[in-house]
């Protein structure tokens, strides 16, 4: 693979991560059970690193099947969503297996979903994400090619993703350190944390008492918040 085209899977990553993160931010707001404005992302920047590498899958995905295309919009569409479908789902139940065994900490949850697997995949999301790929291949792919294109052909640019990328590492270990003293407290402990309950529980504390979560009087740290989700199991 050249410089060139790992900058542009760089790009892409960065791209994905970011759109993605947007997309969750008005999901919750406007269409999920939340209904408010909350960081959807497991780190605290405006990027989900989920969306980036399934970006980076669509456009392999893309590139490869312009070679075996027959010519038929019909059977690309077919192709597409199912191998669109199959690698996304595939994606998300790996990285939900990781955060589950590694960090005991589910980023998403679908339990209530109909056909799911341990709640990290289900039938519904997977037949989404196909229908957003086969949209992704028509209307967006090309036009993100473009860009890429334009964009690589700067020096300028290489700073731009040089700089995202510093930045996406610093938090990573900033939020993985954090991560890290939850899985230890809840080793001997079949507790499992929903992320998005705890960012939700994070956000409603901090509007009632203006100040940080783990810094109130009564949850000086994280040992006695993850004590006080155990009390109430």
């Amino acid at each position: 693979m050249t410089r060139f085209d790992i900058l542009v899977l760089l790009f892409l990553f960065m791209v994905g991560s970011i759109t993605g993160w947007f997309m969750e931010l008005f999901f919750n707001r406007y269409i999920g059970k939340m209904h408010k404005w909350i960081n959807p992302g497991f780190l605290q920047g405006p990027y989900l690193p989920i969306y980036g590498f399934g970006t980076v899958i669509l456009y392999i995905l893309s590139y490869l099947l312009a070679r075996v295309s027959m010519g038929s919009i019909f059977f690309d569409i077919i192709l597409i969503f199912i191998l669109a479908s199959l690698l996304m789902s595939l994606l998300e139940l790996i990285g939900g297996e990781f955060f589950l065994r590694c960090l005991k900490m589910r980023l998403w949850d679908y339990r209530n979903e109909k056909f799911n697997y341990k709640g990290l995949i289900c039938l519904r999301f997977s037949l989404l994400w196909g229908i957003v790929s086969v949209i992704y291949y028509f209307l967006v792919n090309p036009y993100l090619v473009s860009a890429v294109s334009l964009f690589t052909s700067h020096i300028e640019f290489s700073f731009v993703v040089g700089m995202f990328y510093g930045f996406i590492l610093i938090d990573l270990f900033e939020t993985l350190h954090l991560s890290t003293k939850i899985a230890h407290n809840l080793k001997n402990s079949d507790l499992i944390i929903t992320f998005k309950d705890m960012r939700s529980d994070i956000a409603r504390t901090f509007a009632e008492n203006r100040a940080t979560f783990f810094r109130l009087p009564d949850r000086k740290d994280i040992k006695e918040y993850l004590d006080l989700l155990k009390k109430k199991r």
